[in-house]
């Protein structure tokens, strides 16, 4: 599926605060403020649109992504498996282990269904090829989807509910399946939506559909944001300036902005120097209707 003549746009920086490898962006539908991870650091991320200030938290282990439950909690996805967070406290509770016998792999992508079902992935620390799974939690209740996976990516999932996307990070290729509605499962195979150019060596990280259908997805090793149409051909391109970006997310009082995440990890010093914008989260109006994710239903 080959890319036409895309349009394209640079972001700026939202905060000049750095991750050693950003992810998990997302604004909580409760709090209205844009979080994420610093996976290395074991350090959650929290911006205030009102007063543009920082703040961030210690996490017992790698921690890369999370959802909304209600006013007091949040869950998070750990090396070990789903928690709870509260809010107030920051008191962690075990809600449900994945791979917590498996210190070799840590947690990865995840993002909510719009039926309250969470989707999440895990990965070897050294990316061992086929050693990380996607899975599925809704609740109380944990289902293996997709194993043999290197770095499982990309999940997002349409407005309706009736179909997600995501990837395999190293082979370049974006999967479109068909769900059920009402719980988030599959009920068809995979089928292949993009795959990148042969003269491309970015692979597909973290991505979110707005309201349109587009496909917003960040690239490992490609320093932008592709935006894919419903057809997996990408018709613009937002440029980060961070070899690493990571994953964006709606924000703004109208969610036509993207906040997009990126890393320092895997750079070298020269690299480093070049790019000396690389861990610090990004911002631009890129006039998307943009959605935020439910809150993710324990039981």
């Amino acid at each position: 599926m080959r890319d036409g003549n895309a349009m394209q746009r640079r972001a700026t920086i939202l905060h000049d605060h750095r991750s050693e490898l950003g992810e998990g962006a997302a604004v909580d539908p409760v709090t209205r403020q844009l979080r994420w991870f610093d996976i290395n650091g074991k350090r959650r991320v929290e911006y205030d649109f009102a007063t543009g200030g920082v703040s961030v938290a210690e996490l017992p282990e790698m921690t890369s992504a999370g959802a909304a439950v209600d006013a007091a909690s949040e869950m998070i996805f750990a090396q070990s498996g789903l928690w709870l967070r509260n809010r107030a406290t920051g008191g962690l509770e075990v809600l449900a282990a994945i791979e917590a016998d498996r210190p070799d792999l840590r947690s990865n992508d995840g993002r909510t269904h719009p039926c309250g079902a969470f989707w999440c992935s895990t990965m070897a620390l050294d990316k061992t090829e086929g050693a990380g799974s996607i899975y599925w939690f809704f609740k109380g209740e944990v289902r293996t989807l997709y194993p043999n996976l290197t770095v499982g990516n990309a999940i997002c999932f349409a407005e309706d509910g009736s179909y997600a996307h995501f990837s395999d990070t190293p082979t370049g290729k974006i999967w479109k399946v068909a769900l059920d509605p009402s719980t988030g499962l599959p009920v068809a195979e995979p089928e292949l939506f993009h795959q990148a150019g042969e003269d491309d060596p970015s692979g597909p990280d973290g991505a979110v559909l707005d309201r349109d259908g587009l496909l917003y997805s960040a690239r490992w090793g490609g320093a932008r944001v592709d935006v894919i149409d419903r057809e997996g051909r990408t018709i613009g391109r937002i440029e980060t300036g961070a070899p690493n970006t990571t994953c964006p997310a709606f924000c703004g009082e109208d969610l036509a902005s993207l906040a997009i995440a990126t890393a320092r990890d895997e750079l070298n010093a020269a690299q480093l120097l070049l790019h000396a914008d690389s861990g610090r989260t990004h911002i631009i109006e890129a006039g998307c209707r943009g959605r935020l994710d439910p809150p993710v239903l324990l039981g």
